[in-house]
C-alpha cells in the first residue's frame, strides 16, 4: 500500500524519502508479530503514542536541508503527516490529549522561533522547544541554553498542556537560578536541568541538579529522560560522573509541578540510566551496567556476561526499588528506551552484539552481524513475554518505543542495513548509509520472520561509522 505523504517547511512542501508500508503475514504463531514496518530517511529519536493508537516520531533527516522532524503514524502505519523544524535535531517527543505534540532537541542556530520566549541563538549549540497543532502546523519554538552548548534530550507533557524538558547544559548563564554558581566551578562539567514550559510557550521555571543533590563531589550530572504519568511530578533519570568514575552513576529523581525536588536517588555506582517511563502507581527505568543489581528478578537475576548487559529496573512512587533484571547476553547489550502502560507490562528496545540475547517467540531469532537493534516486552513482574532481534548484516539500533493500548509495540530507530528484517520487508530509504524504521509488533497474527544469512563482508571495505 503506497501512501501520500505531506511535508510542511513553512510554506514549502516536498516530497519525502519514504518506502511503502509493508503488512507482513505468516503461520499463526502466539509470539511477536509484525503488523507494519515503515522506513524514513534520516535518524529518528524517540517515539510517543495518543490515547487513539497513533504514533509520534521525532528525530533529524530531509532532503535537501536538514531538520528536525515529527512524524504522525496512524494505528494502520499509514503516515499522516509530517513537519520540519529546518536546522534542528529532534530527541524527544510528546502528544497532550488535544493531539498537541511538543519535540524538543538541540540546534546549531537559524531555526524558527515564532512565539518563543527566546529567539536569539545564544551559543554554540542550543537546546529548543516546539510546539505543533494536531495537524501538524507549528505553533511555538523557542530557543533554551547559554553561551556554552545546551541540549534538551526528552520531553513530557501533563494534562493541563503544560511540558517538563530535561537535558543538559554546560552554560553559566542558562536561566536557571543556580547556573551562574555551579557552572562557573572548575571542573564543574555539565549538569542536568530540568524546565517547565506553558501549553502557549512561557517559561514557568527551570532548576538545575547539582551537588545539593547528590552525595558525592560531581563532575557532570546528564538527564537523560523524562516521564510524567499526569499528577503534577516529573520523573527523570541519568547518570552522574565524578572525576575517579568512569561510567557513572545511575539515578532516578522527582521534581515537582513548582520546580520543587521531591527527591533524588543514585542507584548503583557502573550503570548509566538512559530511558524513564512512569504510571500513577510505578517507575520503570533502563539503561545498561556490568554491576551487580539490587533486587533482581525476571528475565535474568544474574549478569550474562560481556562488557555490559542492559538491565530494567521498576520502583514505586518514592523511588524505593520493586524488581530489577538484565536483559543481553555475552556481547555488548544497551537498553535505551523503555515504556509502559496502564497495566504495568513494559516494552523495552536498545541494541545488541550477543549471539545468546535470550530472544523468545521472536520475529528474528537470531544475531545478524555487528550490532542489531532488539526489541522486548515484559510483564509486571518482570518476566518475559516476548523478545526479538530486529537487525540486517549491518548496524542497526533501537532508540525509542512506545507501548498502544491493544498491547502493541512500536519501535523506532536507525539501520545501516540494506537487508534490514528480511526478506519481505521494504528495505530502509538509505540516505548515506543510514535510515529510519519504525515497527509496528503485536502479537498472534503472523509468524517469525524468514532467516536469511548474513551479507558477506567484501575484502578492503572499512566504513565509519557514527553511533
Amino acid at each position: 500500500m503506497n501512501n501520500f505523504l505531506l511535508i510542511k517547511l513553512g510554506a514549502l512542501l516536498v516530497a519525502p524519502c519514504l518506502s511503502a508500508v509493508t503488512t507482513l503475514s505468516a503461520p499463526e504463531t502466539s509470539g511477536a508479530s509484525i503488523q507494519w514496518h515503515l522506513s524514513l530517511d534520516g535518524n529518528a529519536s524517540a517515539a510517543t503514542v495518543d490515547g487513539g493508537g497513533n504514533c509520534y516520531v521525532t528525530g533529524v533527516g530531509g532532503q535537501p536541508a536538514s531538520g528536525a522532524f515529527v512524524t504522525k503514524i496512524a494505528t494502520d502505519g499509514r503516515v499522516l503527516w509530517t513537519s520540519y523544524l529546518l536546522g534542528g535535531d529532534g530527541k524527544g517527543v510528546a502528544v497532550g490529549g488535544d493531539g498537541s505534540v511538543c519535540i524538543v532537541g538541540q540546534t546549531p542556530g537559524g531555526i524558527e522561533t515564532p512565539h518563543g520566549y527566546d529567539t536569539t541563538h545564544n551559543g554554540t549549540v542550543d537546546a529548543f522547544v516546539a510546539m505543533y497543532d494536531r495537524d501538524g502546523k507549528l505553533l511555538w519554538a523557542t530557543y533554551h541554553g547559554g553561551k556554552n552548548s545546551d541540549s534538551a534530550l526528552a520531553v513530557t507533557m501533563n494534562e493541563d498542556g503544560s511540558v517538563f524538558v530535561t537535558g543538559l547544559t554546560s552554560s553559566p548563564d542558562f536561566p536557571a537560578p543556580q547556573a551562574a554558581a555551579v557552572l562557573t566551578t572548575p571542573g564543574a562539567g555539565c549538569r542536568a536541568f530540568v524546565s517547565r514550559f506553558s501549553r502557549d510557550g512561557k517559561l514557568l521555571w527551570s532548576q538545575l541538579l547539582d551537588e545539593s543533590s547528590v552525595t558525592i563531589p560531581l563532575r557532570s550530572t546528564y538527564g537523560m529522560s523524562i516521564a510524567s504519568p499526569g499528577n503534577g511530578v516529573a520523573y527523570l533519570t541519568g547518570y552522574t560522573k565524578s572525576s575517579d568514575d568512569v561510567i557513572g552513576r545511575f539515578y532516578v529523581a522527582a521534581v515537582a509541578a513548582d520546580g520543587g525536588l521531591c527527591w533524588f536517588k543514585e542507584v548503583i555506582s557502573g550503570a548509566q540510566g538512559l530511558a524513564i517511563a512512569a504510571t500513577k502507581s510505578a517507575i520503570y527505568a533502563a539503561g545498561w551496567t556490568s554491576v551487580r543489581l539490587p533486587k533482581p528478578a525476571g528475565i535474568s537475576p544474574r549478569f550474562n556476561g560481556g562488557p555490559f548487559d542492559a538491565f530494567v529496573m521498576k520502583f514505586d512512587m518514592q523511588g524505593e526499588i520493586v524488581w530489577s533484571t538484565y536483559l543481553g547476553g555475552r556481547g555488548v547489550d544497551h537498553a535505551y528506551a523503555v515504556a509502559t502502560d496502564v497495566a504495568g507490562n513494559v516494552a523495552v528496545a536498545g541494541s545488541t552484539s550477543s549471539e545468546n540475547f535470550p530472544a523468545s517467540s521472536a520475529l528474528v531469532s537470531s544475531y545478524r552481524d555487528k550490532q542489531d537493534a532488539f526489541v522486548a516486552k515484559l510483564s509486571p513482574d518482570g518476566a518475559l513475554a516476548w523478545s526479538t532481534y530486529l537487525g540486517g548484516s549491518d548496524w542497526d539500533r533501537c532508540q525509542g518505543v512506545v507501548l498502544d493500548a491493544t498491547g502493541a509495540v512500536v519501535a523506532v530507530g536507525y539501520s545501516y542495513s540494506s537487508d534490514f528484517l528480511a526478506a519481505g520487508t521494504p528495505k530502509p530509504a538509505v540516505l548515506g548509509g543510514k535510515a529510519s524504521f519504525a515497527v509496528k509488533i503485536g502479537t498472534g497474527t503472523s509468524g517469525p520472520l524468514p532467516e536469511r544469512p548474513s551479507e558477506p563482508r567484501k575484502p578492503g571495505r572499512k566504513r565509519k561509522r557514527n553511533l
